[in-house]
């Protein structure tokens, strides 16, 4: 078809797609009626104005404010490439409602190959803008927000295809960071084995699933998010995707294991109270008993505590206790299990050690008590020594009810010969009819 027929101005003129030419200076030379109806403007308003004139403004999809290099005019005079299909609000003064317009820009040269006009031409679609932006919702909601593809689960997958703002400030990753790449990139060392397990069990089954999670950030960090994962089918009725909502819960977490601190732990020398101590070395002594690992308890009580309660108050008493526990925890390891049980009598249960090694360790403890007397605030200097009762697991002593009472059976003997000592249990030499000593 001959097009040259054609009046390009009338068919420009009659367009309902707005058309306005730029010159290289940004400023408008042209604008068709239909850009001055989308624009709210008047020919006079818009001819010799350019993208710095503050009468109207432009906002992204997110509707923040576009700053001027990203308007599409200068992104063509800056590149000298056409742009197309960029969403654009047009605000002004004249009314609160926001026009959407989907624009394109190209670049026109002259015979000298230099940038002579820039054509944009936008199309109003604000009548097909949902009324609800679903799209700025999901990308500035407080909740974390994450899609991934449905294939493949396993090796290098599910893939992150979206992540929003929410993401980024939780974890420090930004979507170009993460996207392609695995969810488990933010899983680590403490993150748990059965919690991943039932994740991956409801996505190899395209189900639903909820669970809580420990996380690692960017930094290194880690962090608990309440996870709902559920998958989005295609037109097809096709598991594509899976989109997880997730909510850190870090600080309600901390506060779980604050009160958990309060019902386990002994307020004046914060190790574990009896409670605590019964739940941590039930657990110690069922893991070891199963891999046939070692299991010592020692029963130690502070000798002739009463009288320093009576000499020094129970102030002087409460600091002796206090310092106690903080020498204990030196003398043990990250998995030895240290108990005050009541008063001045503590129990420590230590994993994966034998007797002989428990024995060595407790000589030094009582040498350095011996050396080591506590100062009161007053100036003066409490000495004190302990005893030490210790029994082991063995097949014939295999509950924790069993080692306490042969380590009370062994701290009375140890009593019984003079205090300062440590006893051992053994059957043969202990009855069953004994008293406690004070």
């Amino acid at each position: 078809m001959d097009l040259s027929r054609l009046n390009a101005e009338k068919l420009i003129k009659n367009l309902h797609a707005g058309v306005v030419v730029h010159a290289p200076d940004s400023s408008i030379v042209y604008a068709n009626p239909a850009a001055l109806s989308i624009l709210r403007i008047t020919q006079k308003q818009a001819l010799g104005h350019d993208v710095f004139d503050s009468q109207w403004n432009l906002i992204d999809e997110l509707r923040k404010p576009l700053s001027v290099d990203k308007h599409p005019v200068n992104l063509v005079i800056k590149s000298k490439k056409p742009i197309s299909n960029i969403e654009l609000g047009i605000c002004d003064g004249s009314c609160e409602e926001i026009t959407w317009v989907l624009c394109n820009a190209y670049p026109e040269f002259d015979e000298n190959n230099n940038l002579a006009e820039v054509v944009t031409t936008f199309i109003d679609i604000t009548h097909q803008k949902q009324t609800i932006p679903f799209k700025e919702i999901v990308e500035l909601a407080n909740d974390v927000i994450l899609v991934t593809e449905a294939d493949p689960i396993i090796e290098n997958g599910p893939k992150i295809v979206y992540a929003n703002q929410s993401f980024t400030k939780v974890t420090g990753y930004h979507l170009d960071e993460v996207r392609g790449k695995t969810p488990r990139i933010l899983q680590g060392p403490q993150t748990q084995q059965t919690t991943r397990d039932k994740i991956r069990h409801a996505l190899e089954n395209k189900q639903q699933v909820s669970e809580q999670i420990l996380n690692y950030k960017k930094s290194g960090e880690p962090y608990w998010i309440d996870m709902n994962i559920f998958p989005l089918k295609n037109a097809l009725g096709e598991v594509a995707y899976y989109a997880a909502i997730e909510r850190d819960i870090t600080k309600m977490k901390q506060y779980q294991a604050q009160l958990k601190d309060l019902t386990i732990k002994d307020p004046l020398t914060n190790l574990l109270n009896r409670r605590g101590f019964i739940e941590s070395s039930t657990l110690a002594l069922d893991t070891c008993f199963k891999n046939e690992q070692h299991l010592t308890l020692t029963m130690i009580d502070i000798d002739h505590f009463k009288r320093i309660n009576d000499e020094f108050g129970h102030e002087g008493g409460d600091l002796v206790l206090q310092s106690i526990a903080e020498t204990f925890k030196s003398f043990c390891d990250n998995n030895d299990i240290i108990a005050r049980l009541g008063g001045e009598e503590f129990c420590i249960v230590s994993q994966d050690k034998c007797v002989s090694t428990v024995v060595k360790t407790l000589a030094k403890l009582q040498d350095f008590l011996k050396d080591n007397p506590v100062e009161l605030p007053c100036g003066e200097y409490v000495s004190y020594t302990v005893s030490n009762g210790v029994s082991s697991l063995t097949s014939e002593s295999c509950t924790l009810q069993g080692l306490l009472k042969n380590a009370d059976k062994a701290l009375y003997r140890a009593k019984k010969i003079g205090r300062d000592q440590t006893v051992v249990f053994n059957e043969s030499l202990y009855g069953t009819d004994l008293k406690t000593a004070d």
